[in-house]
């Protein structure tokens, strides 16, 4: 018996949503929805001018995304933003424009593009592509490297708040925090935390920007950043480690150099705060973590664990797991362990 026609099939629509994701990563890069924010509703050929682009190719773009309710074009053609468009702007909250800018990349296409090869030979994708790392290439490439920055950025600026209740934290603990970015979740653990003590550990320029945004805040008093490599050494002697949204980047081996680095650190009394997710492994769950699973698989090696796998990776690493806090972030809990 003949099947639907294409049109009709979910697994069609899954195929030509790769034109939905590159659509929003040109207004993403364009700036469309920042320049709606600041101009106001405005027709696709000014836009175009504004922006440096081709008006009819843009207004193409922008009335496939009006069909999915990303911007909508009014009778007179001007585009005007919609809830759906706020998260392209700059400064929104949770702002995906710069994880846009950085998802759909040039190079980051490419890289993907080697997903049946990884698949057949077990080799990261991007590897496969171009002969090194991601972030090797983020290394030589500022611009690039500048958008998965601030995409990261922003998803933390988000979750900081809502995560640290679930850190438990001491009054007056001396913290961490290991890969730190910015500074987001250590501003928000000083702010909800009067008392606290603070280490920003990240490159030199994540150090660098934390600083400043640190002291911003108010907070810098209570706050040190400390340039390095999370494979060498992290400053030592704290009561807590922070580790956010990191392992997933990693293979089983580096997760674990990491984790032993931690815990060469760590006094007798010191914990872990390890924030990824847990993954179900079951079919009917956890879709969205699985597709960033892929995500991670084919562009850093890496990949979203579950527990299990988590727990092994603390016990080679010199850790017990002793308490996992779930929150209500689709891919954050909150798995504490302490020195074996």
């Amino acid at each position: 018996m003949p099947g639907p026609e294409p049109a009709k099939q979910p697994l069609f629509h899954v195929l030509e949503a790769l034109y939905l994701a590159r659509a929003v990563y040109v207004v993403a890069e364009l700036g469309v929805a920042d320049h709606l924010r600041t101009h106001g509703p405005t027709t696709a050929a000014a836009l175009a001018e504004a922006l440096g682009a081709h008006p009819v190719s843009l207004h193409r773009v922008l009335r496939a995304l009006a069909g999915f309710a990303v911007f909508a074009e009014d009778p007179e053609g001007r585009f005007h933003l919609t809830p759906a468009a706020v998260p392209l702007e700059s400064e929104a909250p949770w702002s995906i424009r710069h994880w846009a800018r950085m998802a759909g990349a040039p190079p980051m296409m490419v890289g993907v593009g080697q997903a049946l090869e990884a698949v057949r030979t077990g080799e990261v994708a991007f590897e496969l592509a171009h002969g090194e790392s991601v972030y090797d290439l983020f290394a030589r490439d500022a611009v690039l490297d500048d958008a998965f920055v601030r995409g990261m950025s922003a998803f933390t600026e988000q979750q900081a708040a809502v995560l640290v209740p679930f850190l438990q934290l001491g009054e007056e603990e001396a913290v961490c925090d290991v890969a730190g970015g910015r500074g987001a979740l250590v501003e928000a653990m000083l702010r909800a935390h009067p008392r606290l003590q603070a280490t920003l550990f990240d490159r030199a320029s994540g150090a660098e920007a934390g600083r400043a945004r640190l002291d911003a805040a108010g907070v810098g008093a209570r706050a040190e950043t400390v340039a390095g490599s999370f494979f060498e050494a992290v400053p030592p002697g704290r009561d807590a480690y922070t580790l956010k949204h990191v392992l997933r980047d990693w293979d089983d081996g580096d997760a674990v150099r990491i984790l032993r680095t931690i815990r060469a650190a760590v006094p007798a009394h010191g914990r872990l705060l390890l924030v990824d997710a847990t993954l179900d492994p079951r079919n009917d769950t956890d879709r969205l973590v699985k597709l960033m699973d892929l995500e991670q698989m084919w562009v850093l090696g890496g990949g979203l664990r579950t527990r299990a796998e988590l727990e092994r990776l603390l016990v080679e690493a010199g850790w017990t797991l002793v308490d996992l806090r779930p929150t209500p972030i689709v891919d954050a809990v909150v798995l504490e362990a302490r020195p074996a």
